[in-house]
């Protein structure tokens, strides 16, 4: 039912990620199969719209869900689904807004913006959009 869309993404096996967007422009994360068939990935809770920007060999999907101005990266897996990845990695002082990009080892490229824990504005006074962007990587973590 969408009628607009664009891919960010491609890997080996021929899938590629991007968005479908509705008569409303809302963006909706979507996978491509090698043959044409496409998965909408959903968004996170609390979010409105979502974007894939990156996908790997094994098919796992990395994007942004956003709702107005807040934006938080997540990953997806065909078994997990759509997950946050905030809440994947351990807990600190910087929120994930956006998931750029995943090799084939599972590495994840981010963006993210310190969040300091007494609330949106900082002791400086800076507003979550003003506060210095920081580029994360982030490896996985074998058992």
């Amino acid at each position: 039912g969408d009628s607009t869309g664009a891919a960010n993404a491609i890997n080996a096996r021929g899938q590629a990620v991007g968005y479908t967007a509705d008569a409303a422009t809302v963006r909706h994360a979507a996978l491509w199969s090698a043959t044409g068939e496409v998965t909408r990935l959903g968004a996170l809770p609390g979010t409105e719209s979502s974007e894939a920007f990156g996908i790997n060999d094994a098919g796992t999907v990395v994007g942004a869900a956003r709702s107005g101005d807040t934006g938080r990266a997540f990953l997806w897996t065909r078994t997990g689904g759509l997950q946050d990845l905030n809440a994947l990695v351990p807990r600190s002082h910087a929120v994930l807004t956006k998931a750029v990009g995943i090799n084939d080892k599972g590495e994840i490229v981010a963006i993210g913006q310190e969040a300091p824990p007494g609330g949106p504005t900082s002791r400086d006074g800076h507003t979550a959009s003003e506060r210095p962007v920081r580029v994360f990587l982030l490896s996985p973590v074998r058992p």
